[in-house]
């Protein structure tokens, strides 16, 4: 006898799913079975949001048939009921089993009513809507390792508030954010929180949606705008290709089965020293002069060079240590590993920003 047993359909909401951490969950999705996918996406029309969609779903899926599994809806996470239309919000309510918010906005130059726009009160409006869904079993946060803003020292996955204060807008409305979902932990569902520290291009290829802090760093020193930087001799910096993270992100949310905080941190630091002389080379610009920032006289800064190096001096002076084990304890026992972080990885991430002309060699 057939046995005609129904076999159960997941609905997975994403926001940000464009960005470049939200793309690579997405992409994870679209080639499991038995998984929909509903894309918050912003936009002015429906037709052009689903029309971005349809652009960067056709590009990651190579030509396979996937675009039945995606429902594109329009919003926007800092507008009441998260922008969508009562009638579509209600639907989405009675339907959606798991949420992924990985929408933030990252840049660091934004003063901070505009970052807490889409951070804390976006944050805030997702969780509404989480509250509000009547079959959700799962709901998913990305934070960052860097609401440890200035703190020194060990800072775990068990560690949040520790009067630390902040380096940017961003820090402080993303500690804002996660403060919020730590206060809606409940029995209803499941919460996980993902702190990742760094996130630069796929293992693969080097490839990338966007340029942020990482490369803009970079760009920055090629076009020999800063000619002397105050860095921590001991300084290390923590990078993890978008791939990894995503695929990290996904397995533990999938045994996750309790209210947890994850680091999505690779097990290897880089010597920012190293790092630096090394990019310095391939990229073939002249390194700046290293003064410790102990000796360092920022009052000989011109106004423009205080703005550049007042974004990248905290990444360049970390005094946090930013402890994983838990988390890469958990990822092992599920048979991951992170990928050796090494010149060649590097190499490849420069070349791939090089291509797309964003830095020039």
């Amino acid at each position: 006898m057939l046995n005609h047993k129904k076999v159960k359909i997941k609905r997975v909401f994403i926001t940000g799913a464009t960005g470049i951490l939200g793309s690579q969950i997405l992409k994870l999705f679209l080639f499991q079975k038995n998984v929909e996918i509903v894309l918050l996406i912003r936009g002015k029309t429906l037709k052009i949001c689903k029309d971005r969609s349809r652009v960067f779903i056709n590009k990651m899926s190579k030509g396979k048939k996937v675009l039945a599994k995606v429902t594109v809806v329009q919003g926007d996470i800092s507008k009441f009921n998260i922008g969508i239309n009562e009638r579509i919000y209600n639907e989405l309510c009675k339907s959606i089993n798991e949420i992924f918010h990985c929408a933030a906005l990252i840049d660091y130059y934004q003063p901070y009513r505009i970052a807490r726009l889409v951070n804390v009160i976006g944050t805030k409006n997702v969780l509404m809507f989480a509250k509000n869904c009547q079959v959700l079993e799962k709901m998913n946060y990305i934070s960052t390792v860097f609401i440890a803003g200035s703190l020194q020292g060990d800072f775990s996955e068990n560690s949040f508030d520790l009067n630390q204060t902040f380096n940017s807008s961003y820090e402080k409305s993303k500690f804002e954010a996660e403060m919020l979902v730590r206060k809606t932990f409940n029995k209803k569902f499941v919460t996980s929180i993902f702190r990742p520290s760094v996130i630069v291009g796929a293992y693969t290829d080097g490839g990338i949606g966007n340029f942020q802090l990482f490369y803009q760093y970079f760009r920055t020193l090629s076009l020999s705008l800063i000619k002397i930087l105050p860095v921590n001799p001991d300084s290390v910096f923590n990078i993890v290709p978008c791939d990894s993270a995503a695929k990290a992100i996904c397995l533990l949310s999938k045994n996750s089965s309790e209210n947890e905080t994850y680091h999505i941190i690779s097990p290897q630091n880089i010597s920012n020293f190293k790092l630096m002389k090394f990019v310095s080379k391939y990229i073939g610009y002249d390194e700046p002069k290293y003064i410790n920032i102990e000796n360092f006289d920022f009052q000989k800064l011109t106004i423009f060079e205080k703005k550049l190096l007042g974004i990248y001096l905290p990444f360049l002076n970390i005094k946090t240590v930013f402890n994983a084990r838990k988390t890469i304890r958990q990822l092992k026992e599920y048979g991951f590993r992170y990928p050796v972080v090494n010149n060649r990885f590097i190499a490849r991430l420069i070349d791939y920003a090089i291509n797309k002309k964003f830095i020039i060699k």
